[in-house]
């Protein structure tokens, strides 16, 4: 495969809580059989094991999603690197996307359409092989442990669309970008032609607002200004779905990592938190996630909020 240009900077580990979400009326019902098809395609080196449980967390979204057109995935291992990455395949400006000048994850653009319109992958998922991993067991996940599961179903998500084209380079001059070239061109091999990188942000990027209602589209781009408002510790997710999730409020969203819920006092660690997974275990999207998918354009099967009910695993206890 050719070496392509990275839109998505997207850091991985995942720690999910669950719980119900209300959802919209016609939604699927509790105990129905799946509601999508995920069909995952392997580079020869993943493990077995890591075949078994990618199904597995493949399956626990398949009870979420409702769209007639399957989603495919691409899962490479990778001997260096982090965690775990995620890139979107990605749409723009087609007749059947209800949002202009943005690049839509193809699975959802294929949601909305009612059919696969681009015979390429999805997503393309890339997972250490250098990570301590914790397979399905018997067992408790050690503290020092990465529950896999839980990893994939995180990377899933930003193949969903949660997933920003914002990046801040970790050397030299900090200047902020949006949709543009960036450090990680060619870092990977991909099974498609990533989305070009002209400025153009992401569908999850237009619901970033700081507190004043500032968009990431109101500053120069690239600048340094707007680095400022990545690192704004005000900066947050602002969807209907999300804000009902979360109790009213806005989602704030990890400061120059936006694709990323930071954790809160008090309150449970989402399943989009950047380094999680680590001595936990986890296997349910959780409520705020639920909703900013919901504010993206998927609609979600109520038996995904039963999946909800699962139990936090911690290493140690």
């Amino acid at each position: 495969m050719p070496h392509r240009t990275i839109l998505f900077a997207v850091t991985a580990a995942l720690l999910a809580v669950g719980v119900a979400f209300g959802l919209s009326e016609g939604a699927q019902k509790a105990g129905d059989p799946p509601v999508t098809r995920i069909l995952t395609t392997y580079s020869p080196d993943v493990p077995a094991e890591a075949r078994v449980d990618f199904e597995t967390a493949a399956r626990i979204w398949e009870r979420c999603l409702v769209t007639p057109a399957p989603i495919h995935i691409h899962l490479t291992w990778i001997p260096r690197g982090p965690t775990g990455f995620a890139t979107m395949n990605g749409a723009r400006n087609q007749p059947h996307l209800p949002v202009a000048d943005v690049w839509y994850p193809t699975a959802l653009s294929h949601a909305l359409a009612g059919t696969r319109l681009n015979p390429a992958d999805d997503m393309n998922i890339f997972l250490s092989a250098r990570t301590n991993w914790y397979y399905s067991s018997d067992a408790p996940i050690a503290e020092d442990e990465t529950d896999f599961i839980n990893v994939a179903m995180h990377e899933i998500a930003h193949g969903l669309g949660i997933s920003s084209a914002s990046f801040v380079p970790w050397q030299g001059e900090p200047i902020g970008a949006l949709g543009l070239p960036n450090e990680w061109v060619n870092y990977f091999d991909y099974t498609f032609e990533t989305p070009e990188l002209d400025g153009t942000p992401t569908l999850y990027d237009s619901f970033i607002r700081l507190a004043d209602g500032r968009t990431l589209r109101d500053f120069d781009n690239p600048s340094l200004e707007l680095t400022y408002a990545l690192a704004n510790p005000t900066i947050h997710f602002e969807g209907t779905a999300a804000r009902a999730a979360n109790r009213g409020f806005p989602v704030g969203v990890t400061p120059l990592n936006i694709s990323h819920i930071p954790a809160f006092p008090r309150a449970p660690n989402p399943i989009m938190l950047s380094d999680s997974g680590q001595g936990e275990s986890i296997h349910a999207p959780d409520a705020v996630l639920l909703g900013m998918l919901r504010d993206l354009g998927w609609e979600i099967a109520e038996a995904c909020g039963n999946l909800g009910q699962a139990v936090v695993g911690r290493g140690g206890t």
